[in-house]
This record gives structure tokens, sequence and C-alpha cells, in this order.
């Protein structure tokens, strides 16, 4: 109960907290703005305000601003731009609001409020040429989430999508299918498809874009892309209706469909009825419409899906087979190809997965759902009915099932009826499983009338219910499968078995029912296979028992069961009750990471990869040390297919194709044609850039056409990784560690990312001993982990020294802010000189005495006489540190901006106590563009990436993609730059290259020099945007692809000393 008043009461303050008073009704609810910004954050159903329909950055930790409702992007033949209304300060809800986006195009939003809410799109071309539109993708981020069972159905929705064209729509129906729906209905121009971004596990669906078209991603997908034109002058308009809505039938109403259809699936040789007022057509001659008096009749000639386009509106309907049929046809492919008959008996007895490509099987033990138990259980099932009901011979089934019992027996399940996934699965004692084999064995008594089978399913059962009770929760069995083995109990006279069990049942179900939305967790966190079976439970419970509750109580849950289908007008979407998964993933940046993708979609099926025309990139992409034939390696991945968008890059035409033509080769015969490429040259070009090096990083030709934060991740992570293949290969040895102190709250150890090569100690300041919990080697917020993890991501060849600080709750700045302790940071300081580090590192600001004692001020009139002169007090003993630290240039200090635009350098420490002596980092936006969040720029040395950063791969962790934010980032950042560039001195230094190489590397300590070396990386490529934006993948980017080329030690040495004289030509 408790749970259930937390989730009722807190949800609903998340969402305030980061919410303004901006807030305009319409049918009986209202759209609430984003604090200080003009974007919608929440839409509030006034009958049911617990409800979230939208995702928020509380309860989703991948969801942030950037996503915020009506942010888009837009594509066109002259490039990419992008949108945001929450950049805009709010002034007032209507707008119009005004954007420029590129080249001559803008575009302008407008809201109107009423009984629905009117949102309007307007992209107007302003120039003298006609623009052609390739995509058009506009964030909706519906809160379909998967959480706890209790969260889901209080708080998330199930997200409705269908985009056919002028006939789009998306209805978000709470996931306990009570309450009223938010529906949105497109009114003018069109969505022919959809897409969705940051999704990291399976139970988060991620963002969902609705898209005017994705022709440049994918021009085949959802039945075709178009290109939207725009003249001169003229305008493309997409306009929707937002609204709460009772239920899903006064939503379809409300959209007022072109066309109704008498049905989406029909078997083959049935008719389907279509009424519309406009004629329908299909690209297809084997869909044939004919004319039926008011309306139309589609049949096929053929088993298949099919697109129907209704002027410009689409759907899709389909034709199927008999199920006998398909039931026959199932049977006999998986008796010829699903039996891994290379294996040794009995194991070659068993049913597995098998690659449909090559037709080979597929047998894992490393990823349990890959193996040859669990859902493998429904294959000897279904042969076993299809021969109980005739479908296919006896004889075909009788040795193979035979064999498989024998396999089971010694591999699925023991004498005691514990059970396993399957060979060499580690996980025991799985529930599911067991019910399976109890339906497979009662089927068995039915069929062949052997009591040892009914046995056998008694033994299973009974040690399900005793797992289930050690197990502190009652497992959601299928109540079909017991009451059909109390019918075969009833038969066989063991009468007090079978009453046992429906009183097991009765017990069970009614655990279930006590617990309402509250369900034990299982294998997932909430999906329909939860829901299914215990509804069915519920319903036979009713019949055993003529309880009149279990009516209602069956209702609700056939509720949560149907909110899962949705009314979408298609074949593969109308009234399908199964969680969301989606397949397709589309960065859409040239020349991508492999690293990335495998982080970031690590379930995707289908990848579209945009190509700049480097070989280089190719040869990656295409390895199998680290390309796709690594990911495919891994039994958990479903990639099957990639789309390669080739770019006309330096090399001529035929060039290009002759490469293509490697690469897809090279993928097919390294994943053993587990993969299709589909090659899709483009014409244009990304590189914009007059150098005619063509040995020039494609990385940077697209930054220095439009720059984004996440580039300066990926080339400085290259760079790692070419560092590390030459002390793979023993290119480089005995090179000495620079030490960087990290001052901040600790570091997990378990969390920390060396690379093999990064070494940790420490020492705590805090006020409270270890025995108290507070070692420097736990993380109090986890914020120094993260630290310490930027830090090694750029440099790993490091000692880092932890010094843990005291810290506490910020009660001026708010927002998860942290209070540093002066005298510890004092402490930590000293400390850091005594033990030699090269660098220091604080990613955190103490404000003066006079801001501090000013803000509090203003909510309490009292302030402590006492607190003020021990504070002071401590600020002057952080200031003799300070001092003591930067005397003679012995080691360089980092310190980052506070965030806080009420903040400046003058009045926080420990930049206002030595300015030109401290490096201070600030933070850039997604695009390589300052933060004004970081405060004013007058008193920041550098702006380095902070916004949206993602944590680097883990190789063994299970855990989602996280993001941080903020200068606290940046500057740990900044402390593995300046630690990489001395250590590339040393490098140079330990090959014999000479000792001014050490020398250098030593004099990087001063600030002064260091800046030299930070400031030759914004001379590299001569970036005159901004001279305190720190562009890495010049020189950086440059040089890593210049490694990875060079095929000797003395090759790479010689690249090295080019990078270093770079960074260091100003400095003696």
């Amino acid at each position: 109960m408790w749970l259930l008043l937390y989730f009722l009461a807190v949800i609903p303050i998340c969402v305030i907290t980061e919410a303004s008073n901006h807030s305009y009704d319409f049918s009986s609810g209202h759209a609430l703005l984003y604090s200080n910004s003009s974007a919608i954050v929440q839409f509030i159903d006034g009958a049911n305000p617990e409800r979230e329909f939208l995702l928020n950055q509380t309860t989703a930790t991948f969801h942030t601003r950037s996503h915020a409702w009506g942010a888009g992007t837009i594509s066109t033949d002259s490039g990419e731009a992008s949108w945001n209304l929450d950049y805009i300060p709010y002034n007032n809800f209507s707008g119009p609001y005004n954007i420029p986006l590129n080249d001559g195009l803008q575009l302008k939003i407008t809201r109107s409020p009423g009984q629905v809410l009117t949102e309007t799109y307007t992209f107007e071309n302003t120039s003298p040429e006609r623009i052609a539109v390739t995509g058009i993708y506009i964030q909706t981020p519906f809160n379909d989430l998967y959480d706890t069972a209790l969260w889901s159905l209080t708080s998330a929705v199930n997200a409705h999508i269908f985009t056919g064209g002028a006939w789009a729509w998306a209805l978000a129906e709470p996931m306990s299918g009570e309450g009223r729906s938010l529906g949105l209905i497109v009114r003018k121009g069109h969505l022919w498809s959809y897409s969705l971004e940051t999704s990291s596990s399976s139970d988060v669906r991620g963002h969902i874009v609705l898209q005017v078209t994705d022709e440049k991603r994918d021009p085949q997908g959802f039945g075709g892309q178009p290109v939207v034109h725009i003249d001169p002058g003229d305008s493309y308009v997409l306009e929707w209706e937002i609204g709460f809505y009772d239920d899903a039938s006064d939503f379809i109403e409300a959209t007022n469909p072109p066309a109704t259809f008498s049905a989406y699936s029909a078997p083959l040789g049935q008719a389907i009825t279509l009424d519309s007022k406009i004629e329908p057509n299909s690209s297809s001659s084997s869909l044939k419409i004919k004319r039926s008096g008011d309306g139309y009749t589609l049949s096929a000639s053929s088993p298949g899906t099919y697109n129907v386009d209704i002027g410009d509106s689409r759907t899709e309907v389909s034709f199927h087979l008999p199920l006998e049929t398909v039931v026959r046809e199932r049977a006999h492919y998986m008796l010829e190809h699903q039996r891994p008959v290379e294996r040794s008996a009995p194991l070659n007895a068993a049913f597995v997965a098998i690659d449909t490509d090559n037709l080979t099987t597929i047998v894992s033990s490393t990823w349990d759902d890959w193996g040859d138990g669990s859902e493998r259980i429904a294959m000897p099932t279904l042969l076993q009915l299809a021969a109980m009901h005739g479908y296919i011979p006896s004889e075909l089934v009788d040795v193979p099932l035979k064999n498989w019992i024998e396999f089971a027996s010694t591999s699925l399940f023991d004498a005691e009826g514990n059970t396993w996934r399957c060979t060499g699965c580690s996980q025991t004692q799985r529930p599911y499983d067991a019910i399976w084999l109890v339906m497979f064995f009662n089927d068995r008594y039915k069929w062949l009338g052997n009591s040892t089978n009914i046995d056998t399913a008694v033994t299973l059962l009974n040690r399900a219910f005793e797992v289930g009770k050690v197990q502190e929760a009652p497992i959601i069995f299928f109540s079909q499968a017991i009451l059909e083995l109390c019918q075969s109990l009833d038969k066989l006279g063991r009468y007090n078995e079978s009453a046992t069990y429906r009183s097991k049942l009765v017990d069970t179900t009614m655990s279930f029912v006590n617990d309402g939305r509250d369900l034990p967790e299982s294998e997932v966190s909430y999906e329909q296979s939860i829901v299914e079976p215990l509804v069915e439970m519920v319903a036979d419970t009713y019949n055993l028992t003529r309880n009149m509750t279990l009516l209602s109580e069956t209702q609700e849950r056939l509720n949560w069961l149907m909110a899962f289908s949705g009314p979408q007008p298609h074949a593969r979407l109308y009234q399908i009750a199964n969680r969301h998964w989606d397949d397709y993933w589309d960065w859409c940046k040239p020349d991508i990471s492999m690293d990335v993708i495998e982080y970031a979609a690590p379930s995707v099926q289908h990848i579209h990869l945009h190509w700049s025309g480097n070989q280089t990139v190719l040869y990656g992409w295409a390895s199998s040390e680290n390309g796709m034939p690594l990911l495919c390696k891994n039994p958990t991945s479903l990639l099957s297919k990639i789309t390669l968008h080739a770019y006309q890059g330096l090399e001529s035409s035929d060039r290009r194709d002759h490469m293509i033509r490697q690469f897809c080769n090279l993928v097919d015969s390294r994943t053993q044609h587990k993969i299709e490429v589909i090659p899709k040259p483009v014409s244009k070009s990304i590189i914009k850039s007059d150098r005619a090096d063509t040995d020039q990083d494609p990385l940077l030709r697209e930054q220095m056409e439009k720059p984004r934060s996440d580039a300066w991740i990926e080339a400085m992570e290259r760079f790692r990784g070419s560092l590390i293949r030459m002390h793979d290969k023993n290119m480089l040895t005995n090179t000495k560690r620079f030490k960087v102190a990290l001052l901040d709250d600790g570091n997990d150890l378990q969390d920390f990312n060396t690379y093999r090569f990064a070494q940790c100690t420490g020492v705590s300041y805090c006020s409270s001993d270890i025995s108290n919990g507070d070692p420097w080697w736990k993380s109090t917020n986890g914020h120094g982990s993260v630290m310490a993890n930027m830090i090694s991501r750029i440099n790993p060849w490091f000692e880092l020294e932890v010094i843990k600080i005291q810290s506490s709750p910020s009660y001026i700045h708010g927002d998860g802010a942290r209070s540093i302790s002066p005298r510890s940071a004092a402490d930590a300081i000293n400390a850091a000189v005594v033990r030699g580090a090269d660098i220091i590192s604080m990613s955190w600001t103490i404000t003066d005495v006079g801001f501090r004692m000013s803000v509090l001020s203003d909510s309490a009139s009292n302030v402590d006489g006492d607190k003020r002169r021990a504070d002071e007090n401590d600020l002057k003993l952080l200031q003799g540190a300070i001092d003591d630290a930067v005397k003679g240039d012995k080691r360089l200090l980092i310190c980052s901006a506070a965030d806080d635009v009420r903040l400046n350098g003058d009045n926080t420490f420990p930049y206002s106590q030595a300015p030109e002596r401290i490096l201070r980092i600030g933070s850039t936006g997604p695009q390589v563009n300052r933060d004004l969040g970081s405060g004013s720029g007058g008193s920041i040395t550098y702006y380095l990436p902070g916004n949206q950063v993602a944590e680097d791969r883990r190789p063994h962790s299970a855990k989602p993609v996280v993001y941080h934010n903020g200068s606290s980032v940046s500057t740990a950042l900044a402390a593995g730059l300046a630690s990489l560039i001395m250590y590339c001195c040393h490098c140079l230094h330990s090959c014999q290259a000479g000792a001014e190489y050490e020398n250098c590397a030593k004099a990087l300590r001063s600030h002064a020099n260091m800046r030299k070396a930070f400031n030759s990386i914004n001379r590299y490529f001569e970036w005159k945007d901004d001279e305190k934006i720190v562009p890495v993948w010049g020189p950086f980017g440059d040089k890593s692809s210049m490694l990875d080329k060079a095929t000797n030690s003395e090759d790479k040495i010689k690249v090295l000393k080019e990078l270093v004289a770079c960074l260091c030509l100003d400095i003696k």
C-alpha cells in the first residue's frame, strides 16, 4: 500500500518540479510547459492527474529536454536543421514561433487551445529555389515505458501509432485500460512513418518520432517515403489536433477515416470488404480490387501482405493460408531444419532456433533465449497437437517425440521435477518451463493413454508450486493446463490430487487478486505475457468457485490486456495485444563507431549506415575484430540487414562502387551470410572543405560542416583505440603514468573503467571515517565515479588519485546540486600536492560567503553570525591551499563552471583565488556551441562537451545507456585531455625520440603552457567560430586515421611526433 501511495503522491510532484505554472486548458485537461520555456512538458487529464502521458526526466532517466514535445529536425537537399521550443523563453502559449532553419527555409509554429489543442507546423520556402525535403522528424515523447506493474498501470500509457499519410494518428491509452486517452489526429499534411530513438532496453520503447517523410534514411519503408517539394514562396503545412477521448471508438470516429474495412486479415480465398468514397488501388498485381455495390472487395491470389492506397492515405491488408495448412507446413519445417543432428544423442533430438538465411541451427548456452529449452518446448508440443488433430500423420512424429522426451528428461528436467532453461544454462527452476512441460505430458496421456505421462506431469507441477512458495510470490500458471491435468486425474480416479490442484489454483488466484496491481516481478518488468495468463486464471477460478467478485476482477485485468492492443486500421497492428517492439535504428551520422551501435542499440535488426567515402571506415565496419562480424558473434544480436548510404567522397564514382562491393563481400563472408547489405549510393557529398588533403578524416569533414558534441567524444575514443593497438603490439613500453588527483565524492572501483591500463589509489577527507561508510573507494552519490570514467575514457594511461571530499545537498542552488565543504576541499588540495599530482581535477565550485549569505537571507532573516565566521575561516584555509597548489607551475589545476547563471568566476572558488593559474571549464551544447547555463563566458577558459554525454560502454555491464550533463563532465574530459597530451610527449621520450619531449611533458603542468596546447587544437584547422571551443576531431581525428594506416612502429612514432609538434609548438 505504501508503494501505491508513493506513486500517487510523488509522481505528480516530479512532473511539476520540472514544469512552470504556465498551463492551457483544452477538453477537460491542460498542457503544461517547462519552466522558462515554450515547450510542452506534460499533458494533464483533469479527471486523472496521476497519469503521465509524456515521459518525464524523473521516471525516465534517458529522457531529456532535447526530446521535448514538438522538437524536430528537417532534412533537405541542402542539409539539415533542427528546432526546439525549449530553447525559446516563454512569451505566450499560442505563438507564432518563427524559427529560421537553413537556406531560405522558415518554420512557423502556432498553437490554438480550445475543445482540442491544435498545433500547426508551417515550413515556408523564402528562397528563390525549389527545396526538396527528404525528412521531417517531430518528437512526441509518449510515456510508453515498462516499469513495475504497479507503476505501469498507474502512470504509463501504450502509444498506438498509425502513419497512413493523410490518415494518421496516435493514441496514448492508459496501460490500465481505464480512464481517458490522449489522442493526436493529423488534419493537414501527412505522416508516412515513425521511428524511435534512445531505446536502451526491452523495457524502454524510447522516444517516438512522427515523420512527415523519411525518404532520406529509408525510402522504401512503410510502403514508400515521398520527397516533399516546396516551391519558392510556397509552404508545407502539418497540422494536428490533440485532445482527450473517453474511449477508442470515440477517438476513431473523430479521425474521420477515409475508409472502413470488414477485416484487415482474411484466409486466402475469402474477400475483405472496403467502404470508401475514394477508389482504392494497390501497387501489387496479386491484390485484386473489384467494385461491389457502394464499396469494393479485396482478394488475393497468393498469401502475403499488401498495401492499399486510398487517395493520399495508405494501409495494409493480409491474406493467409488456412490454419491446418500453416500447422502442417510448420511441422515439416521444424522436423527438417530445426533439429541439431550434428550433436550426439540425446542432444541431437532437441529442437533449436535456426538462421533462416542459411538454414543452420543455432544453439547457445550463453544467451538462454537461444537455448534448446524454454520457448523451444512449444515445438514438440505443436508437433504432438498436430498429430492429435490429424493435421499430420502420427508416424511422422512418433520417433522424434520419443527421442525428444529422452533429451528433455536429461537436459531440461530431472526426476524431482526441477527444471533448467536449456542444456548448460545457469538459470534453474523457471516456472514457465515447468507448466509447458506439464501441458506436453498431459497431452501425451490424452493421445496415447499411458499414465506414466501423468506421473511426470504431476511431479513437475508439484515442484513448480514448491518453487513458487520458496520465492515468496505466487507464480502465474496457465490455469488451462492445470485444469486439463485435473480432468485427466479425475479420469484415472485420482480425485484427491485433482482437488488439491484446484484448491491451489484458487489460493494462487486469490493471492493475485488481493495484490491488485502490485504484481510480483518476473523475468520482465511488465508485459502482456504476464497479464494474459492472469486473465485466464481469474476467469477459470470464477468458473470453479462462482465467486461473483471475480467477475469484476476478471474485467479489470481484461482491460489491462486489451490496452496493449490498438485500433490501428492495419493488418499487422489491429487489435494485436502485444507489447511494443521496434527494430529500426538510424543515427543518420556519417562514419559512426561500431562501439556506439553496439552500446546504444544492442537488439537492432536493421541498421542504416551513412558512409562519407573514406575507405578506412568501411574496413572498420567490416573488421572481424571490432566491426559487424564481431557484433554478429554476440548470441543476443538480431542484426540481419544493413542499408549503406554511400555518399560521394574524394574518390571517383567507379572507385566508390568498387569499395562498396568489397565491403559487401567482406561482410557477407565474415558473418557467414547472416547480414544482407543494401547499397544506396548518394550522388552528393557531405564533405565541404577546400582542403586537397585526401587523407583528411571524414569525421572532421562532417564536423567542419555541422559539428556535434558527440564527435568530440568519438574522435578521442578513436585516438585512444589507436594508442591501445600500439601498446598491444609493444610499440610503446616503459611509459610514465601521470598522476591525476580527482577531488570528488569517491570512486566506486567496481564501476571504474580502467581499459586494462589505469591505476587507482586514494584517501578520504570526509568528516566521518571508513567505519561510517565514507571510504574513498565508494562514491557517495555516484558523481565521482562518473568523473573518473570520463577521465579514463580519454586517457587510460594515468594514475588516478581519488581524494574524497565532504559534500552535502545544496539549499542554495537546488536541483540536486552539491555543497562542498571548504575545509574538506582545502585538505584535499593539500593532499594532492603532497601526493605529487600532476593535474588536480575539481568538478565543483564553492561560492563565496557573501553570495551564500545574500541568497540565504532572502528566505531567512536570522543568518547566524557564528556560521558566517566559521565559513570565512574555512574559506581562508581553502584560499591558502589554492595559493600553495599553483606555486611554481608544478601542477595543473582544472575546475568547473558553476552551471548557475547567477555565478561567475569572481564569486566562486577555486577559480577566483587564482584566475590566471586555473583552467575553468564550461559546457558545450549539442552543436558544439556554448551552453549558456555554464554562466558568463568571460571567466570560462574553454568549453568542452557537457550536454547528453553518454557513459562509455562497459563490455560486461547490462545497464542501460546513461547520459550526463553539466560542466562537471566537461571538466573531467578536460583533465583527461590534458593528461593525454602529457602522456603523448612522454611516449616519444620512452621511444628514445629525445629528452626534449620529457621536458615538454613537465612544462605542460603550467597553466600557460597547457593553454597553448589547447589553443593549438583550435588553430589546427583555423576554427574561427569560437576560440574557446576545443575541436579535437581535427588533430586527434586526423592522427588517429594516420596511426591506423601506418604499418610499422617507425611510421606510427612519426605520426605521434607530428601531433606533439602541432600541440606543443610554442612550449619551451
